[in-house]
């Protein structure tokens, strides 16, 4: 899911992103699912001061 939500909505100021089927798949058959994300983006010297964190 984290790698759909990437590739759908980052660089973007904004995306929608619909919880379908055929985007995420059916693992649960039967059973009512939902969508909830929080996506921050950051800038690349943001990143590489996170990667040293531990």
């Amino acid at each position: 899911t984290k790698e759909i939500v990437k590739k759908r909505c980052n660089g973007r100021r904004k995306c929608t992103l619909t919880a379908t089927n055929s985007i995420f798949g059916n693992p649960c058959h039967g059973t009512t699912k939902y969508l909830e994300v929080t996506f921050k983006c950051i800038h690349d010297d943001e990143k590489r001061s996170l990667k040293n964190v531990k």
